[in-house]
């Protein structure tokens, strides 16, 4: 009796945590800004509860590279050192003070080839 009563609890909180998502999933993983003009990439990955957000951006030919720490502060939108916030959607991140802004994902070899030039 015991042993069913113990499969079961463990049967309803596997099901409860599988329902259950990290905040941060959407915004991980490499992007790169929708534009010409100096360009933005991005590579977003998990830091606790936080994330750490490696942001290279193209100045005079060369990608300037630093790390800020970034939060989820709301359900779809990652604040960046406080200072910027992206939010997800459509499966691009879109800057929220001005949404001609866009990054679309892609992937560690596109990140690699672009941020290694």
């Amino acid at each position: 009796m015991i042993k069913k009563l113990f499969l079961s609890l463990a049967m309803l909180a596997s099901l409860v945590l599988a329902g259950c998502s990290d905040k941060n999933e959407p915004f991980l993983g490499y992007w790169h800004q929708d534009t010409d003009k100096r360009p933005i990439t991005l590579h977003i990955k998990p830091d606790g509860d936080n994330v750490m957000v490696r942001i290279n951006q193209l100045i005079f030919g060369n990608y300037v590279k630093h790390n800020e720490l970034g939060r989820v502060a709301d359900k779809d939108v990652l604040s960046i050192a406080d200072r910027i916030q992206v939010r997800f959607e459509d499966g691009q991140l879109v800057d929220v003070d001005n949404s001609s802004t866009r990054f679309k994902r892609i992937t560690e070899a596109q990140y690699e080839e672009i941020t290694n030039q």
